[in-house]
C-alpha cells in the first residue's frame, strides 16, 4: 500500500514536471523562433545597409578619385597661371625699361632742343636788332642822300643860271661831287652789311627750321613713347586684372576641392566605423544563430528523454522493487537537471 502510494505520487510528480517540461520545451521553441526571426530579419536588414554602404563606399571611392584628378588638375593649371604670370611680370619689366629709356632719351632731346631753340631765338633777336639798326642807318643815309641830291640839284641850277664862273662855285662842285661820292660809298657798305645780315638771317632761319622739324620728330617719337607707354601700361593693369581673377579662381576652387577631398575622407572614416559596427553586429547574430542551431540539436536529446519516460512509466504500472524505484528517481532528478 506504502509502495503504491509512492508510486502514485511518484506519477503524479513525473506528469506534472513532464507537462512543465513540455511547456518549457514550447515557450522556449516560441521565443527561439521569435528571436530567430528577429535575427534572420535584422541579419538581412543588416546585409542591406553593408551593400549599401559598400555601394556608396564605392561611390565615394569613385568621387574622391575624381576630386583627386580635379584637384591635380586645378593644381597644374595654377601652377601654370603662376608661370605665365611670372613670364608676364619678366616682360612688363623689360617694358618697363625700355619705357624708361625712351622717356630718358625723349627728355635729353627735350632739353637740347630747348638749349638750342633758346640759342637761335637769342642769335635771331641779335639779328633782327641788328637789322633795325642797319636799316635805320640805311635810311638815316638815304634822307642825308635825298637831301644832298636835292642841295646838288639846286647848286646845279644855280651854277647853270650864273654866267659868270670863279673858283667858289668851282669849289663847291667839286666838294658837292665828293659828299654824292663819299655817301655812295658809304651806302654801297650799308648795302652790304645789310645783305650780309640778310644772308646771316637766312641762315639763322635755315637753321632754325631744321631745328624745328628736329623737334617736330623728337616730340612725335617722344609722343608715340607716350601713347606706347600708356597702351602697355592699360595693358599691364587689364592682365593684372585677369591674372587677379584667374588666382583668386583657381584659390577657391583649390579649396572647394581640398574641402570636398576633407569630405570624402571624412564620409569613409564614417563609413568605414559603420562598416566595423555592421561586422561585430553580424558577428553577434551569427553567435545567436549558433546558440539557436544548438538548441536545434537539443531536440533529438529531448525526444530520447520522452523515450526514456515512458519506460519509466511502464515500470511504474508493474511492481518493481526498490532498486528500480531509485533508478526512476535518478532519471526523473537528471531529466530535471537537463531542463
Amino acid at each position: 500500500m506504502r509502495q503504491q502510494q509512492d508510486l502514485q505520487i511518484l506519477r503524479v510528480e513525473n506528469h506534472k514536471l513532464h507537462t512543465e517540461k513540455e511547456t518549457a520545451l514550447e515557450e522556449l521553441r516560441a521565443k527561439r523562433q521569435v528571436e530567430n526571426d528577429a535575427v534572420h530579419m535584422e541579419l538581412n536588414r543588416l546585409c542591406h545597409e553593408l551593400e549599401m554602404e559598400k555601394q556608396k563606399n564605392q561611390e565615394l571611392s569613385i568621387s574622391l578619385s575624381e576630386t583627386r584628378a580635379e584637384l591635380s588638375q586645378s593644381l597644374q593649371q595654377g601652377k601654370r597661371q603662376s608661370e605665365i604670370i611670372g613670364s608676364l611680370e619678366y616682360q612688363f619689366a623689360e617694358l618697363n625699361a625700355q619705357k624708361q629709356c625712351l622717356l630718358d632719351n625723349a627728355n635729353q632731346s627735350k632739353i637740347a632742343y630747348e638749349a638750342a631753340s633758346s640759342e637761335l631765338r637769342a642769335q635771331v633777336a641779335n639779328l633782327s636788332n641788328d637789322l633795325m639798326r642797319v636799316t635805320n642807318e640805311l635810311n638815316s643815309t638815304e634822307q642825308k642822300v635825298y637831301d644832298l641830291t636835292c642841295q646838288l640839284e639846286s647848286t646845279t641850277k644855280s651854277l647853270n643860271n650864273n654866267s659868270d664862273l670863279n673858283g667858289e662855285p668851282i669849289i663847291i662842285n667839286i666838294k658837292s661831287d665828293e659828299v654824292c661820292i663819299n655817301k655812295q660809298d658809304e651806302n654801297e657798305e650799308l648795302h652790304g652789311k645789310i645783305e650780309d645780315l640778310l644772308n646771316r638771317l637766312s641762315e639763322v632761319e635755315t637753321n632754325f627750321n631744321v631745328v624745328e622739324k628736329e623737334r617736330v620728330t623728337y616730340y612725335d617719337l617722344y609722343q608715340a613713347a607716350v601713347n606706347e607707354i600708356n597702351y602697355y601700361k592699360s595693358t599691364l593693369i587689364q592682365t593684372e586684372d585677369v591674372l587677379a581673377k584667374l588666382e583668386e579662381s583657381a584659390k577657391q576652387t583649390e579649396s572647394k576641392w581640398r574641402q570636398l577631398l576633407s569630405e570624402s575622407e571624412f564620409e569613409q572614416i564614417r563609413l568605414r566605423e559603420q562598416l566595423l559596427e555592421s561586422q561585430s553586429m553580424l558577428k553577434d547574430i551569427t553567435g545567436k544563430l549558433n546558440k539557436t542551431n544548438e538548441v536545434r540539436i537539443l531536440k533529438p536529446s529531448i525526444a530520447e528523454k520522452k523515450q526514456k519516460k515512458s519506460k519509466t512509466d511502464s515500470l511504474y504500472t508493474n511492481p518493481v522493487t526498490e532498486s528500480n524505484k531509485e533508478q526512476t528517481l535518478e532519471n526523473i532528478a537528471s531529466t530535471k537537471a537537463s531542463i
